[in-house]
């Protein structure tokens, strides 16, 4: 069984394009803990959970550090810092308890003194237990761990050094670029993943890599743990972009219509098995392994940006904005929620800026209105058949006929020849067909 951990400073987390970019790797790479750095702003637990598949665990006493889990997971805070998170961490995949230590350090030597001294306490507590270490330690061990830079470090890399030590952790080594951080021709190892020497009885493979930075300055760091090589078979998924596609509402509509040889519930039930299969198979046919496709997308912009970490010239920027926007693809925002959710992060990104000269918004045109024809528009109330259709088939399609089929009903609006079916098992079920004998009913 192996066990996926994602850590990033994501230097917040508000806007669609860094939520979509998070949600992408946690789908991509099956990952069950994820811990997002620097959010930069509140916490929303129903709303994130939902929004990446995990629930949300808890946050640090700062607010900079956010912990997300599986569901079957159980997350325990054990010791609460400015820097430092200290969570256990249980579940029926592992054998005993396991402990993380999730790091967001001072940006200067003196402001992460307290820090070392914090994982030299929680050392203490985790010894003889599974312990990994990881996040942004803003520092780094060696020169060969920094680029473009000239400032004198020495003494910092020595207390990171001493620190590491005194914990007994050590470094599992990663693939990927070899530098996490890049800004203005500097770049820098500053996120890292540390291990304690019982994390092996746990698992007996740990695997770092260094994703591209995308979305932040700071690459994601994907922790691959494995203990076995059992794989569970994958669950059928609906997916939202098959909606999308210009062959989707005529391809479904034939394998919907096409007679089954039964009549009422035993006919939608075979139906829907036989939605469920064409789907695979049609998903597989058109879009191929979507998550492959994406791992490729991913390796080119990791091969770009190291192009560009060894020679920053022109050409190797526009190919890394063109590999960028092709992993990336499209960012426009289809529900009410995220496009709330974009506004309140802009506007409090923008308003609450540290740049000195900035221009003040033009709020005059939130003051405008609309044309009065458009006002009239607005409060129109739906036609009652639109509501009535949309209602009836979210009753069936969610309440009776499983999680899957909610998600259908979710982002698709309702097919006359679904409604017209729906009708006919109601009728059947309560009146009976023709020449069957008349049914009993209640009131």
């Amino acid at each position: 069984m192996s066990s996926h951990f994602m850590i990033w400073n994501a230097q917040g987390i508000a806007n669609s394009r860094t939520q979509g970019t998070l949600k992408n790797m946690i789908d991509m790479y099956s990952v069950m803990f994820a811990a997002v750095i620097e959010p930069q702003t509140d916490p929303r637990p129903s709303f994130y959970s939902r929004r990446f598949g995990l629930q949300f665990g808890c946050a640090n006493i700062s607010g900079k550090i956010w912990i997300f889990a599986h569901r079957d997971w159980h997350v325990e805070v054990v010791d609460d810092s400015d820097q430092v998170i200290h969570v256990r961490a249980s579940a029926a995949i592992f054998p005993v308890p396991i402990y993380l230590s999730i790091v967001y350090a001072k940006c200067t030597r003196g402001g992460r003194y307290s820090l070392w001294t914090k994982l030299r306490d929680i050392s203490l507590l985790t010894d003889g237990l599974p312990w990994l270490v990881g996040g942004d330690f803003n520092t780094f061990l060696t020169e060969e761990e920094r680029q473009g830079g000239t400032a004198e470090r020495h003494g910092e890399m020595m207390d990171f050094a001493d620190a590491i030590a005194d914990c007994q952790l050590f470094d599992p080594g990663f693939d990927g670029p070899s530098f996490t951080w890049s800004r203005n021709g500097l770049w820098e190892r500053l996120d890292r993943v540390l291990l304690g020497e019982h994390w092996t009885t746990v698992f007996a493979a740990t695997r770092v890599t260094h994703l591209p930075r995308i979305s932040s300055d700071h690459a994601p760091l994907l922790v691959r743990c494995k203990a076995s090589l059992q794989v569970p078979r994958p669950s059928f998924r609906f997916q939202n972009m098959w909606t999308r596609h210009h062959t989707f509402k005529e391809e479904i509509a034939r394998a919907w219509t096409a007679d089954t040889g039964f009549l009422g519930m035993l006919n939608l039930q075979f139906k829907l098995s036989r939605i469920k299969s064409f789907l695979k198979r049609w998903n597989r046919d058109v879009f191929g392994n979507i998550f492959e496709k994406l791992r490729e997308a991913e390796e080119a912009v990791t091969r770009a940006q190291a192009a560009y970490d060894g020679d920053p010239t022109a050409t190797h920027r526009a190919e890394l904005s063109r590999c960028t926007a092709e992993y990336e693809g499209d960012q426009s925002l289809t529900s009410e929620e995220e496009i709330r959710q974009s506004a309140v992060g802009f506007f409090q990104q923008l308003l609450t800026s540290d740049i000195e000269q900035l221009e003040e918004p033009d709020l005059e045109i939130l003051h405008s209105l609309p044309e009065s024809v458009d006002r009239q528009g607005l409060c129109t109330v739906p036609e009652s058949v639109e509501m009535v259709n949309r209602e009836k088939s979210h009753f069936f399609l969610h309440v009776k006929f499983g999680s899957w089929a909610d998600t259908v009903a979710s982002v698709m609006e309702p097919y006359d020849y679904w409604l017209n079916e729906l009708e006919q098992i109601m009728a059947r079920f309560f009146w009976g067909t023709v020449g069957q004998q008349r049914k009993i009913h209640w009131y």
